[in-house]
């Protein structure tokens, strides 16, 4: 999977913008030392040893090493979580020593990570170090120029065996930066629905990375989904020094709702802080399948290939199922079915094309990345790539007929000259229909919609049945989209005239927190809109005529930072809880499951509109405004929001409001 760089990251010591805000002045940078992490349980560190681990082990705060078994590196790694500021300096405490013993640290941005042997622990404990990039840090993954692409974590602290086998015990006690932030941005705030022995509460937590304590309050508005407000408060708030937090809450509002927002804004003289939400979504019921529906248009990344087989992967399946997902993109790793040159093992892969088969869902198959043993990015390494993909398409031709080549290859993911993709290209044309001559192949892949990228590849001469693009964008303008998609249809027009279908394998929007220093590559987004961006972007693609299927990046989020936007782009959290993007979604697949697109609809300028035709010969027509809330008045049944509260009509009419950028269904 991958991203479009909508743009070159800020460097490091560049004051972070709100996205919208007018270009400002700079802002002065201030400079604080603050305790990053104190090895506590939440932090949840782990133990990570590369060879034998012999008695290592991390009991609590006590880390064992034992070299004695040819163990090459021991370490700890922690869950991620992001820094504030941006960090210019680390320095590491420690209880014990182990000298002779590299000490390695390990931080990560976005896709990049650095590293760096930073010392050795004798007596004094303690390690000092300047932050990446700089003197002494290697760097490997991403765009691999060096520089910083987002905040900074810290992913992992490592011994190295050095000269010397031995055994010893340290305890890590705390790790401190020193980081620079903008001087009004010293402070940030999360929030989170909690339940409790008292019941659910909205809580929030606030940190400050000042020298001494602030007064400051936190003000509390509680929403459905229509925006009536449920609750409002305000509490007094002290919040201390050096990044330690404090947290304050109120109680979930009373009531059976689809879809509570809470909303926490924290006001600081002097400070600007964005302001967070936190959501309680209420689940939807299990659906029922009647077998695979390869003509449906809703796909999602669900990724069934990042689980282990068995009951987390069966979960994921049977969440998807229930909100209308009958397309998945997986990841075929061939390292992982071919890790020894002719040693195919497609265990694994048989479970998860039954999991996904058995909930109804199709699967179209990702092939990309080196295996171990062949020369990547050489005609040797195509030779093998199109052997192992032919077995593979040929293994699956009776579940899989769909094959994607590659993905991204217009940015990092493709380390190669961009001319050799087209070569790949061409040679896993042949090869997989060799393999199954009914199988569809996907070609491109590319980050953001690459003309040029796409252009070029056609011109060298490499053949594919389908486009696959990846429009990242971090607004959605509908026309505008639109717009682009037949633009790209055009472009890959067949020679016969015939428009050729383009695939959306990738897209979506992340609802992480704005960092208090460092951009990113995607901007904030609440729930609230992703959950209205993802209805929007899946009707924009099928009312442009050329996109009969698409896929959201990605379905359940890749971790629990909620800074980190590449943690925030699922429609579920970490642990299966929708967002309200997933009950968006189900609502949308609900309505329109089985129908197909009428005809774009012209409503004025301040409208979107798409009609649809059901099976029962029904029709729904998905309609929002872009511009303000408005009145509408119309024809139909009943109008069913993207949570899923209906509304009757009376006498044969409707009458709405229409929440800016809120899709409505109306059902005649």
């Amino acid at each position: 999977m991958g991203r479009l760089f909508f743009a070159a990251m800020m460097l490091a010591g560049t004051a972070w913008v709100n996205a919208g805000e007018k270009a400002t002045p700079p802002v002065p940078m201030q400079t604080a030392e603050i305790v990053a992490m104190k090895f506590a349980p939440a932090e949840g560190w782990g133990l990570r040893v590369s060879g034998p681990a012999g008695q290592s082990r991390l009991e609590g705060r006590k880390l064992a090493f034992d070299f004695t078994q040819g163990a090459t590196s021991i370490g700890i790694a922690p869950i991620d979580r992001t820094l504030l500021g941006t960090p210019r300096e680390f320095r590491i405490r420690v209880r014990g020593k182990a000298a002779g013993h590299p000490l390695r640290l390990r931080i990560a941005t976005h896709f990049m990570t650095f590293e760096k042997v930073i010392g050795e622990l004798d007596a004094n404990g303690e390690v000092t170090t300047g932050a990446p990039p700089g003197e002494g840090w290697k760097w490997f993954g991403g765009e691999n120029d060096g520089r910083l692409h987002g905040p900074m974590r810290i992913v992992g602290l490592f011994l190295d065996r050095g000269e010397t086998a031995d055994r010893g015990e340290l305890e890590p006690v705390e790790i401190r930066t020193k980081a620079a932030y903008p001087a009004n941005r010293a402070c940030v705030l999360l929030a989170e629905l909690r339940d409790g022995p008292e019941g659910k509460r909205f809580v929030a937590a606030a940190r400050s990375m000042l020298d001494q304590e602030v007064e400051g309050a936190v003000s509390w508005t509680v929403c459905d989904w229509g925006g009536d407000v449920l609750a409002e408060a305000k509490q007094k708030l002290t919040i201390p020094p050096g990044g330690e937090p404090i947290e304050t809450g109120i109680p979930l509002p009373a009531g059976d709702r689809p879809f509570v927002e809470a909303e926490a804004k924290l006001e600081i003289e002097g400070q600007m802080v964005s302001a967070v939400q936190a959501y309680q979504v209420a689940p939807v019921g299990a659906r029922e399948i009647a077998g695979m529906n390869p003509a449906s248009f809703f796909g999602m990344g669900l990724y069934l290939n990042r689980y282990p087989a068995g009951e987390l992967m069966d979960r994921a399946a049977r969440t998807a199922r229930d909100a209308g997902v009958r397309w998945s993109r997986e990841d075929f790793h061939w390292g992982r079915i071919e890790a020894k040159k002719g040693q195919l093992d497609w265990r694994y892969y048989d479970q998860l094309v039954a999991t996904a088969k058995k909930n109804g869902i199709s699967i179209y198959g990702l092939l990309g990345g080196w295996a171990p043993y062949t020369k990547p990015y050489s005609d040797e390494g195509i030779e093998d790539y199109c052997r192992w993909a032919e077995a593979t398409v040929a293994h699956y031709r009776n579940d899989i007929q769909h094959w994607e080549v590659w993905n991204e290859p217009n940015i990092f993911f493709w380390q190669g000259p961009k001319e050799m993709y087209a070569q790949l290209l061409k040679r896993a044309y042949a090869a997989i229909k060799k393999g199954n001559p009914d199988a569809l192949v996907l070609g491109c892949s590319t980050a953001g919609i690459d003309s040029n990228f796409i252009r070029k590849t056609m011109d060298l001469g490499a053949p594919f049945d389908v486009l696959t693009i990846h429009p990242y964008r971090s607004k959605l303008d509908d026309r505008g989209f639109i717009a682009d998609l037949r633009k790209v249809g055009e472009l890959v027009r067949r020679p016969d005239g015939k428009l050729r279908e383009v695939w959306i394998t990738e897209m979506g929007w992340a609802t992480h927190v704005p960092h208090n220093s460092l951009g990113q590559d995607f901007q904030p987004n609440t729930q609230r809109q992703q959950a209205q961006y993802i209805a929007r972007a899946y009707i924009d693609a099928l009312a442009s005529g050329v996109s009969p299927n698409i896929s959201w990046y990605d379905f359940r989020n890749d971790g629990t930072d909620p800074i980190y936007f590449e943690h925030n782009m699922g429609i579920m959290t970490r642990d299966f809880a929708p967002k309200p993007a997933y009950r968006a979604f189900a609502t949308m697949t609900s309505v329109l499951e089985g129908a197909k697109v009428d005809k774009q609809l012209d409503l004025g300028p301040g409208l979107v509109a798409c009609r649809f035709t059901r099976n029962d010969g029904s029709a729904v027509t998905a309609v929002w405004s872009v511009d303000r809330d408005r009145p509408l008045e119309a024809a139909g049944t009943r109008a069913i929001d993207l949570m899923g509260n209906q509304a009757p009509a009376k006498d044969g009419r409707l009458r709405l409001v229409l929440k800016q950028w809120q899709p409505v269904f109306i059902v005649e």
